[in-house]
């Protein structure tokens, strides 16, 4: 499928999404079961040290569960293998079922790239909604479990210098990621702040919508 198709496509999904969660198609996300994806840390190449692991385990079992009350249930049922891979270019990245991170001086970015995997193969081909989503829902997780409360701050002092139109674009386009994610999550914070299970409630029709074409 080519790039066109799909952009396309994603624009149909969410068309038919969005307005099943603002006009109410009746979904009580608190009961929503988000069960089905286990972690390992099989990192054969460059093993974890048990205090690494101590602190990774800990990280996705507080993640986890509070990931599932603001974005809802994972895509399908899997197993995520962590693995360290000190000569990636960019903290963290992910590939199916496979979340690969330099180190753990951040541990946002775990977060980060368990939201991704949590969209699974019905991630949003537009960054803006993908990632714009995935750092406002990180943001707002790490928020909510105290431990971690301050490792993911937006001040919103910069949002007029970083509104800007060509920030709304592809990072393709040259942009610098980092000022496009703070862009997008003002946007998408503004969403949850208005109703605090849309993520969870449009992702749950996204996905439908989806299947219900690839049936």
């Amino acid at each position: 499928m080519n790039k066109k198709r799909m952009v396309l496509l994603t624009v149909i999904f969410l068309i038919l999404s969005i307005p099943m969660v603002i006009f109410g198609e009746s979904q009580d996300i608190k009961d929503v079961m988000w069960d089905g994806m286990t972690f390992t840390y099989d990192s054969n190449q460059e093993p974890w040290t048990e205090d690494e692991l101590q602190i990774l385990r800990k990280a996705v079992n507080d993640f986890y569960p509070e990931i599932g009350r603001v974005y809802g249930r994972p895509f399908m049922a899997m197993t995520v293998n962590i693995v360290k891979d000190p000569n990636l270019s960019c903290e963290g990245d992910y590939d199916e079922n496979i979340i690969r991170l330099r180190n753990l001086n951040d541990l946002s970015v775990v977060l980060n790239q368990m939201l991704h995997l949590f969209h699974g193969a019905c991630q949003i081909k537009l960054d803006s909604f993908e990632e714009g989503m995935a750092s406002a829902a990180g943001r707002i997780i790490l928020e909510n479990i105290p431990e971690y409360r301050n490792q993911m701050k937006l001040s919103t002092a910069y949002y007029e210098a970083l509104n800007q139109e060509m920030l709304g674009g592809n990072y393709k386009d040259g942009l610098d990621s980092k000022l496009h994610n703070e862009l997008c999550d003002y946007a998408w914070s503004k969403v949850y702040t208005e109703n605090s299970e849309f993520f969870a409630s449009f992702m749950l029709n996204y996905i439908k919508n989806i299947w219900m074409i690839l049936i």
